[in-house]
């Protein structure tokens, strides 16, 4: 049986804001939309799980996030906030990230289609 517990009154909650989110302008965000054939979709999401390994180790990486469209079984998305555009660009550059580009371009159908969003808080901050 599931306990169900009351939830908090508000005076009792504390909001915890991380030091990256205070009072950063700068922040940057991408929702990708990346389209594969159906029998590539897996070996493509590989080689995003290897840039995901390796954002980690960046600290200005603050999230990348690899997704399986839930309905279109060629769709992949990739969800990224960094704490600025500078840092993504400088990640681009960074050893092995050519050779995970290059991996990866003939797994799609098309260019990718990215949104840029400014990222302003919530949960997973």
């Amino acid at each position: 049986m599931v306990e169900r517990r009351s939830p908090k009154p508000l005076t009792e909650v504390r909001i915890l804001v991380g030091p990256q989110l205070s009072h950063n302008d700068h922040m940057i965000g991408f929702y990708t939309k990346f389209t594969t054939t159906e029998s590539k979709r897996d070996a493509f999401i590989e080689i995003l799980l290897e840039a995901a390994t390796a954002m980690k180790a960046i600290d200005d990486c603050l999230i990348y996030l690899v997704n399986k469209d839930a309905n279109t079984a060629n769709i992949t998305w990739v969800t990224e906030v960094w704490t600025n555009k500078e840092a993504h660009e400088a990640s681009l550059k960074m050893q092995g990230a050519k050779e995970l580009i290059s991996k990866a371009l003939p797994l799609l159908t098309g260019r990718p289609e990215q949104i840029e969003i400014v990222p302003v808080g919530g949960k997973g901050f």
